[in-house]
């Protein structure tokens, strides 16, 4: 739930379409499911309540922890201090919980270290990672709110566009996903890459992370 669109929109508030879809479809037939989110209302008590720890999971989506990206790339999401609380809540509470680093820009986001220990220290089990495609469209509002420019440093890599996105070299890719896993072991979390042609180094075999869980078997 909310992989393409966040399930927990501020107009959940007021809908509550996703309350109820919890309640009266997941919970009445017992079905497994993960809610993928940027928001920590998905802790807010009356939610709180719907979840069941064998058939429940979560991901926030995290890239970064600079504000300037944040601010202007994901305006009107919670802060990376909010989302990493909420994680810490829903940890603690005994669910499963997996952060989202993408899209990553590595050389944009110099802070990544600082970001797997916070997720660690929150209790986060999982990690899964994407590196950034983008469009030309993307591109600007990157150069207009952080004064980075994607598409440059990508062309300065040998990157050409396709299918309308210039996507990060594989090869400097997986190795930029190899250094994030090694990371990840070292605080004491699982790695995926979302996408990547090389699974040899995830450390899962499912890439969600959710390996074990009974509910969510096959």
């Amino acid at each position: 739930m909310g992989t393409s669109n966040d399930c927990f929109q501020t107009a959940e508030k007021k809908y509550k379409i996703t309350y109820d879809f919890i309640k009266n479809v997941m919970n009445k037939y017992d079905y497994p499911y993960i809610v993928c989110t940027k928001n920590d209302m998905v802790v807010d008590p009356e939610y709180m309540e719907l979840y069941d720890k064998d058939r429940s999971a979560f991901q926030f989506t995290l890239s970064t922890l600079k504000p300037e990206y944040l601010e202007g790339i994901e305006a009107g999401a919670p802060s990376a201090d909010r989302r990493i609380e909420a994680m810490r809540v829903l940890s603690e509470a005994g669910y499963h919980v997996g952060c989202r680093i993408s899209p990553w820009i590595p050389e944009y986001m110099d802070d990544l270290e600082d970001l797997v220990k916070r997720l660690a220290d929150a209790g986060v089990k999982h990690v899964i990672s994407e590196l950034l495609r983008i469009s030309s469209i993307l591109n600007k509002v990157m150069i207009q709110e952080c004064d980075f420019d994607v598409v440059e440093k990508y062309k300065k890599m040998g990157v050409k566009m396709g299918s309308g996105y210039y996507r990060y070299p594989l090869e400097e890719k997986i190795k930029h996903q190899k250094e994030l896993a090694e990371m990840c072991k070292k605080y004491g979390m699982t790695f995926a890459t979302c996408g990547d042609e090389d699974p040899s180094f995830h450390t899962v075999k499912n890439c969600c992370g959710f390996d074990g869980m009974k509910k969510f078997d096959g």
